[in-house]
């Protein structure tokens, strides 16, 4: 008798553990000039007009935003998406409402302070998520960062902040050290005014983590840790695994910087970069596979993008 209670009482033990936790999915893409077909005269969006340079139609924006919509899809709709590259509420929309993800019910919020092409940050959340505030922070020359503040279900604070440094054209070096100092700072005055709040930096930050922006700006240096308490995920990565190709090298220039609360109630349970073998393509003048873009040159190829997602999972207790 003793034994079966014993049996028994093991068996709630284990169901009870089971339950303890709960997953909570954050993804991170630079689309690759996600536009509308619209000439915005306030933009340097001519490129990707039916006239311009990519002979950007309707026709290529639904393709495109269907190409978006399938990857989220295959990522398993994650509660949150965060995207670089996106032009305006006409192509959110499109993606949100317009596709098959609005059975998943994604709402969205924009920044307010494109870059000088129209395109900014944009984040997409689920239901298990509720945004509070969205705001920007300025960068000095260079793109703002965009903060998007919320609650769980339960209450409990998750921030995003979307990053998309300045460009490796033309240099940009000292821009992206100014925006890694501008989040370093957002990152730990957010830590300060909430410190239970599971804080993500996530985007397309245009360097590797041993370059100056992250290894000394950051503070990482050879450390996956810096002194503010945050971690960089890039080293969570197996050997070989890449987000970003470019003249026949591929590299890590998306990063995730993490800052969990000293309240334990939030954990990594996994982090990778989401690369299905749909995404790829084995380019007949180049040896290796290769990112699937939309356009190779202005060759117009209808593919994903250059860069490819990064999955967080993290584990939440109950």
């Amino acid at each position: 008798m003793k034994f079966r209670w014993l049996i028994m009482l093991l068996a709630i033990t284990v169901s009870v553990s089971a339950n303890a936790q709960t997953d909570f999915s954050l993804a991170w893409w630079n689309v690759e000039n996600f536009f509308d077909p619209h000439d915005n005269q306030a933009t340097a969006d001519d490129d990707f007009t039916p006239q311009g340079e990519y002979r950007w139609t309707y026709r290529k924006m639904c393709a495109k935003r269907d190409s978006v919509y399938k990857v989220v899809a295959a990522m398993g709709c994650p509660d949150i998406v965060a995207l670089a590259e996106v032009e305006n509420d006409t192509v959110m929309q499109e993606l949100c409402l317009g596709t098959p993800l609005r059975k998943a019910g994604y709402k969205y919020v924009i920044t307010s302070t494109p870059d000088n092409r129209g395109i900014g940050c944009a984040v997409m959340y689920r239901s298990s998520f509720t945004v509070d505030t969205a705001y920007d922070i300025p960068v000095v020359g260079s793109r703002s960062i965009f903060v998007v503040a919320g609650h769980l279900a339960d209450g409990r604070h998750l921030i995003v902040l979307a990053n998309h440094w300045a460009s490796r054209r033309n240099g940009g070096g000292e821009r992206r050290i100014e925006a890694a100092k501008t989040l370093r700072k957002a990152m730990s005055d957010l830590r300060h005014e909430l410190p239970s709040a599971c804080i993500v930096a996530m985007g397309d930050m245009n360097c590797t983590a041993y370059e100056s922006p992250i290894a000394l700006a950051m503070g990482f240096g050879d450390s996956c840790r810096n002194a503010d308490g945050a971690e960089l995920l890039t080293c969570r990565l197996p050997a070989g695994e890449f987000s970003y190709y470019y003249q026949e090298l591929w590299q890590n220039i998306d990063h995730t910087v993490l800052m969990l609360p000293e309240n334990g109630h939030f954990g990594v349970d996994s982090y990778h970069v989401f690369a299905p073998d749909f995404m790829f393509v084995e380019h007949r003048t180049r040896l290796g596979r290769q990112p699937y873009r939309t356009h190779y040159g202005r060759r117009y190829q209808g593919g994903f993008s250059d860069h490819l997602p990064l999955l967080l999972k993290l584990k939440i207790e109950k």
